[in-house]
């Protein structure tokens, strides 16, 4: 699950990082409309939080974390041929969908799998490992500058599939 943690926050890490440039530098968006692609991201998220009682009671939450991971990856791939201010918010409202599933779901994993007396470190290190695929800025910003952005949207796309392995190879939740 750490593995995975760091993987897909990484490419979330890139997304977040990398579309407002593409969008004001590419796209030549005004200020206005790269600022306001963040709330998009926000609202994905919270309406992700405000029906986890669904998914985390009556679903099952394996095939909702896969799916926000692939969500992850795809909007990352995506992300590069875009080119319309609306299709940027529609992209930074999926990303928000996949965040907030992920970051729930992570957390319940976490939280199922630790024993009682372990659950805080468990969850410390969990946080630790999503927090770490956040500052990898120190790797994408030279290979952006190198290669350009189409190149740090493929490595996000990547590092969210590849994140799909340890999740698929182990089963974190035992629904």
């Amino acid at each position: 699950l750490l593995i995975t943690a760091f993987l897909y926050f990484f490419s979330r890490s890139i997304l977040n990082t990398y579309l407002p440039i593409y969008a004001r530098l590419d796209l030549t968006l005004s200020d206005a409309e790269v600022a306001s692609l963040a709330t998009f991201r926000s609202l994905g998220i919270i309406l992700i939080r405000f029906s986890s009682a669904t998914f985390l009671t009556r679903i099952a939450q394996r095939p909702i974390f896969l799916l926000g991971i692939i969500l992850g990856g795809i909007v990352s791939f995506l992300s590069p041929f875009i080119n319309t201010y609306l299709s940027l918010c529609g992209v930074m409202f999926l990303s928000g969908l996949s965040y907030g599933a992920i970051s729930i779901l992570g957390n319940v994993f976490v939280a199922r799998t630790a024993t009682a007396q372990n659950r805080g470190v468990a969850t410390s290190l969990y946080n630790v490992a999503s927090s770490t695929g956040n500052i990898t800025k120190i790797v994408t910003t030279p290979l952006a500058e190198s290669w350009g952005l189409l190149s740090v949207f493929v490595l996000g796309g990547i590092s969210a599939f590849v994140a799909l392995l340890p999740s698929i190879i182990r089963r974190y939740s035992p629904v």
